[in-house]
């Protein structure tokens, strides 16, 4: 890949304020009406419906409380079996919102909770990732059901406990780890991410990495076609 096109991210986190890029309601709403299994049965993860009702589509108004939706996709590339990928949050403690993509133990780990878990909920990809190739995944979160799918497989499902729809967090999107973290993740996601990434997008839009940091360039630098 060209080394202009690749950023590297060590341990230091980079963090960006989403509020242009991603989609919300303005109040909690009640739980779906149509049966899981159908959802998930006609549900494609990289299809252009990507179960977005025509009132879905518009992108995130700074004055709405929470997401309906997050959709997250990352090109990556790393040697590593451990490392926090993307976090945002609200709140100190795991029963506070928040969503998450990590690798653990060299498969992608895609979690969230909407504030009324009880359990740890996780999606866990059956694809190696920690091999040095360009892995892509998508994760994607609609109301209380969440999809992950890395390299086009069958994607994993999850269905949050019942009680809440939205995700409240505060809108910082941090990339390759954060500074503080609640107690009580997986080891894993304690770990910063080192390897390469190619794109990001949120929301089906690319995150421009490099120019959103303003004149702090200091925590990425550029992969070449031998890095990992």
């Amino acid at each position: 890949m060209d080394s202009s096109t690749n950023t590297s991210l060590a341990t230091n986190e980079t963090t960006f304020d989403l509020d242009e890029y991603e989609e919300g309601e303005d109040e909690e709403e009640a739980e779906d009406d149509v049966n899981e299994e159908e959802i998930y049965t006609e549900y494609d993860i990289n299809g252009e419906g990507d179960m977005y009702d025509d009132d879905e589509m518009e992108f995130f108004d700074k004055g709405r409380k929470g997401e309906r939706i997050n959709r997250y996709e990352i090109i990556f590339r790393t040697m590593e079996a451990n490392g926090l990928l993307l976090w945002m949050n609200k709140g100190r403690t795991l029963k506070g919102n928040y969503i998450a993509i990590a690798i653990v133990n060299g498969y992608i780990e895609f979690s969230f909770n909407l504030g009324k878990q009880h359990t740890f909920l996780q999606m866990r990809s059956k694809v190696h990732v920690s091999d040095g190739a360009w892995h892509t995944v998508v994760a994607h979160r609609r109301k209380r059901h969440g999809y992950l799918q890395v390299d086009g497989e069958t994607p994993s499902r999850s269905l949050a406990e019942p009680g809440a729809t939205l995700l409240n967090t505060n809108g910082r999107l941090w990339i390759g780890g954060a500074p503080t973290l609640p107690s009580g993740l997986p080891a894993s996601y304690y770990l910063g991410f080192k390897g390469c990434v190619e794109k990001i997008k949120v929301s089906r839009k690319t995150l421009d990495m490099f120019n959103r940091l303003g004149n702090d360039k200091s925590m990425i630098h550029f992969c070449h076609d031998n890095d990992v």
